[in-house]
């Protein structure tokens, strides 16, 4: 069995692949296993990935018969997972030689449950990293109290942390397979994992190279929002329920996940194309939240005063755009 697990969901990745794999074979901590989750790619990845494999034995390919998306890849590295501890690296990164072995010594020192490095970015067409990205960067170093004010304020990437296999499968934490929600739940598996868990290890060293593609689907988060502002909300409401099912919601917990509720949808919110997707994501966020509040006290008030900002954000926008609103109006009458 091999001590670290590194899970690579892959789709159309034939121009970053061999970069990538590269970098894993080549680490010095040689007692890993590198899972390969080919999620029915169109291009030469699969030819790339063979003959990556031929190479490396230490490489397994998994062939999804469709694309299903990168999470349910993940998900289906998880099962497979056989080391002491998890990590992720998608197809467009790569890793730094020492990444596994500075990983794994810090796990190994006794009582740590998660470590997290820092990464550089790479935006494609430029020609230096930016190491010093504020949002991968962290300004303590060494083993920390995991508590509610450190989980609000680290990021909730994948690929820049290691995880111990015994607390995700103790707690059942992994990608579900919803198929209405399309990317973005390694945010929740991130903040599920840190709730169950104590200790973190912050390593203050450049290990993970992380690239930002236009035409990728976890590369573009820095450059486009979301089109879809059902992701977002899906994905919260089934993040609120996982965490009710497993007697996660303390008050802590609840009054973080309504700041973190309220944070993501506002700022969806804002970027919803016209009149008609804010007024449904109001009752959708109205109906939710209703819900919440039957069986959480503490939600009642947040409720109200929530709905009334997703309002006034919505009285903004009519503002903003009087001619837009003024003559769908219009539209309607002449269709009476």
């Amino acid at each position: 069995m091999a001590e670290i697990s590194i899970i690579v969901p892959i789709y159309n990745a034939e121009n970053y692949l061999f970069q990538c794999l590269e970098s894993l074979s080549d680490q010095l901590f040689k007692d890993i296993e590198i899972i390969c989750v080919d999620d029915s790619s169109t291009d030469s990845s699969s030819t790339i990935l063979a003959k990556a494999a031929s190479r490396d034995k230490r490489i397994k390919i998994y062939t999804q018969s469709e694309n299903r998306g990168v999470e349910i890849a993940r998900h289906k590295g998880l099962l497979e997972a056989r080391g002491k501890y998890i990590m992720f690296c998608d197809a467009d990164d790569w890793y730094e030689p020492e990444m596994c072995q500075e990983m794994y010594n810090v796990m190994e020192l006794g009582g740590v449950d998660l470590a997290i490095c820092k990464t550089s970015v790479f935006k494609e067409g430029d020609k230096e990293h930016l190491y010093n990205y504020s949002y991968f960067d962290f300004a303590i170093g060494g083993i920390e109290n995991i508590n509610i004010a450190l989980i609000n304020n680290i990021n909730t990437v994948l690929w820049n942390k290691i995880f111990r296999r015994d607390i995700i499968e103790k707690h059942n934490i992994t990608f579900p397979e919803f198929k209405d929600i399309r990317l973005g739940w390694d945010e929740f598996f991130v903040l599920e994992y840190m709730l169950v868990s104590k200790k973190i290890f912050f390593l203050d060293k450049v290990l993970h190279n992380y690239r930002v593609r236009n035409d990728s689907l976890t590369g573009d988060m820095y450059c486009k929002v979301s089109k879809n502002y059902e992701d977002v909300w899906n994905g919260l409401e089934k993040f609120y329920n996982i965490l009710f099912s497993k007697s996660l919601l303390n008050d802590e917990v609840m009054e973080f996940f309504l700041s973190k509720y309220s944070y993501k949808t506002k700022h969806y919110f804002d970027f919803l194309p016209s009149l008609e997707d804010r007024i449904k994501a109001l009752n959708d966020t109205r109906e939710f939240l209703e819900n919440v509040a039957k069986t959480q006290a503490s939600a009642l008030e947040f409720k109200d005063k929530y709905l009334r900002s997703l309002l006034m954000m919505t009285y903004d926008y009519m503002m903003r755009n009087k001619s837009v609103v003024s003559e769908g109006e219009d539209k309607e009458e002449k269709e009476v």
